[in-house]
């Protein structure tokens, strides 16, 4: 009986190995390149679309912006967000989230819910309430004048400080 499941078990790695589906690294898996996103291309469009400012943060030195996108928030009479993901120099990761939302608003979405203050970063002259749980990923949100924005992720508190520095630089991207 062994012996009839040798060839069948061969017969499949072969198909595996040839399909993609499996591999074999003696040295365990590899990074791979990462993906990198055209956030100046992006927020610039979005930025004549949207009811609210949109700032691009500068990309702090060695970070990778990887991703983003327009996500419309539920029950807010047609409110979104305008996302950007970072990888950082570290590998960890870290989201800015903007929107024209209140601020408590754009805490319960980009948490899943609410949750409670745990501190306060004054960054510049914005003040950004952190709210940090065991559970969860850290959380910085800020009020704006016409706008609110959040920052999420993996990234330790200098990241956090380094993203939410570069936001409070930029200037709100031209809507025309």
């Amino acid at each position: 009986m062994v012996m009839t499941l040798i060839p069948f078990v061969i017969i499949c790695l072969i198909v595996a190995g040839i399909a993609g589906s499996c591999a074999f690294r003696p040295g365990g898996p590899s990074v791979g390149e990462i993906p990198r996103y055209d956030a100046q291309l992006a927020l610039s469009s979005q930025a004549k679309k949207v009811a609210f400012p949109l700032r691009l943060p500068a990309t702090p030195e060695g970070w990778t912006t990887n991703s983003g996108g327009t996500v419309e928030i539920a029950n807010t009479d047609g409110g979104v967000a305008v996302n950007l993901g970072y990888v950082t120099d570290r590998t960890t990761f870290l989201q800015i989230t903007q929107s024209g939302i209140s601020a408590d608003m754009l805490q319960q979405f980009t948490a899943s819910g609410s949750r409670n203050i745990t501190g306060e970063e004054v960054i510049g002259d914005q003040v950004w309430a952190v709210f940090s749980d065991a559970d969860a990923e850290t959380l910085w949100v800020a009020q704006l004048p016409n706008s609110s924005v959040s920052i999420t992720g993996s990234g330790s508190p200098e990241e956090f400080s380094a993203l939410a520095t570069a936001f409070s630089q930029a200037q709100p991207l031209p809507t025309s």
